[in-house]
C-alpha cells in the first residue's frame, strides 16, 4: 500500500483522510498521490510517553516472575490509557514474556505528559503470586 493511501499519513499531512478505516477500500481508490516534499506536515500537538508494565521483581534484579494475577486494575482517563495482555484471574506462564502491560500518557508538554503517567501508575492495582516494576517505575 503506498503511503499516500494511508489515511493517517493523509492527516499527518493536511490531505482528506477520506474518514479513517471506516471506509479504507474507498479512500485508497480514491486518493489522489502527493509529493510527500511539496505539502507541510502537521506539527505536534503536545507529548506522549509510555511505560512497559513486566513482571519482574526490581529487588531481585529485575529477575521475571510467573504465576496468577488475583486482581489486575486500571481505569483510564482522557489523557491515560493503557493495554493488558491478562486480565484478573489469569496468569503469566514463567517462560512468558515478562511484559504484559503498556501504559500512555499525553500532555501538552514533556513534563505535563511524565506527571500524568506518574499519577496513573500509582493508581494501578496488580495483586497475585507476580511482581511488577510499577512501584519502581513511579520512584523513578
Amino acid at each position: 500500500i503506498p503511503l499516500w493511501q494511508v489515511p493517517e499519513i493523509r492527516r499527518f499531512y493536511g490531505m482528506d483522510n477520506g474518514g479513517g478505516y471506516d471506509i479504507w477500500r474507498k479512500t485508497a481508490a480514491l486518493a489522489t498521490p502527493f509529493n510527500f516534499d511539496e505539502v507541510d506536515s502537521q506539527w505536534p500537538k503536545g507529548h506522549c510517553v509510555a511505560v512497559r508494565i513486566t513482571s519482574e521483581d526490581p529487588d531481585d534484579g529485575f529477575k521475571p516472575t510467573g504465576g496468577k494475577v488475583k486482581e489486575i486494575s486500571f481505569k483510564s482517563k482522557p489523557n491515560v490509557w493503557a493495554y493488558f495482555s491478562v486480565k484478573s484471574g489469569g496468569g503469566i506462564h514463567e517462560f512468558a514474556d515478562s511484559q504484559f502491560g503498556h501504559v500512555f500518557a499525553y500532555g501538552v508538554s514533556r513534563s505535563a505528559a511524565i506527571t500524568n503517567i506518574s499519577l496513573a501508575l500509582k493508581e494501578i492495582q496488580i495483586r497475585g503470586e507476580i511482581h511488577s516494576n510499577v512501584d519502581y517505575t513511579v520512584d523513578l
